[in-house]
C-alpha cells in the first residue's frame, strides 16, 4: 500500500521542476503590465485617490491585509478609506522585486513597500482580463516590525 503511495508523489515530484521551468518564469510583456499597475497603484495611493485604486483590483478581488482579509470592490474600497483615517500616507514608494509569469495567463510577483511611517512586503496575484487589460486578483501584504532596518531601495528619509 506505501508503494502504491509512494509511486504518484514521487512522480508528481520529479515533474514539478520541469513543468516550471516549461510554464512559469520572467516574461517581459507581463513584467511590465505589473509595473504599469504599481505604478498607477502608488500614485493613486499618493493621491488617497481610493476610487482609482479600487478600479484596479478585479470585481472579486481579494486583499489580505494585517487586519483581516476584503473581497470585492465594495470591501476594498471601505478599507482604503479607512486606511487614509487612520494612517496619512504620503511619499509611498512600492517596488516590484519579482515577477513570473503564470501557466495560462497572469502573473505572480512581489515586493516591498514604504513610507516614512512604516514599511513591508507585498505579493500579488493578476489576471488579464477580456480586451487585455491586467487587474490585481490578489494582494497581500504586511507591515514590518518597527524596529526593523529599512528596506533595501526604499526611500526613507535620513
Amino acid at each position: 500500500m506505501r508503494l502504491l503511495l509512494a509511486i504518484p508523489a514521487l512522480a508528481f515530484a520529479l515533474s514539478t521542476p520541469a513543468f516550471a521551468q516549461q510554464t512559469k518564469g520572467s516574461d517581459p510583456e507581463a513584467r511590465q503590465a505589473v509595473e504599469q499597475i504599481v505604478a498607477k497603484f502608488t500614485e493613486r495611493i499618493n493621491k488617497h485617490d481610493v476610487a482609482g485604486m479600487t478600479a484596479l483590483f478585479a470585481d472579486d478581488a481579494v486583499l489580505i491585509a494585517p487586519t483581516g482579509a476584503q473581497s470585492g470592490h465594495e470591501a476594498i474600497e471601505k478599507f482604503y478609506v479607512r486606511l487614509f483615517k487612520e494612517f496619512p500616507l504620503t511619499d509611498y514608494v512600492q517596488v516590484v522585486d519579482q515577477v513570473d509569469a503564470l501557466p495560462g495567463g497572469g502573473a505572480s510577483a512581489n515586493g516591498h513597500w514604504n513610507y516614512p511611517g512604516g514599511s513591508g512586503y507585498w505579493g500579488t496575484l493578476y489576471e488579464e482580463e477580456d480586451g487585455g487589460t491586467w487587474k490585481i486578483r490578489m494582494n497581500v501584504y504586511n507591515r514590518a516590525p518597527p524596529t526593523q532596518a529599512p528596506l533595501v531601495g526604499s526611500s526613507t528619509p535620513k
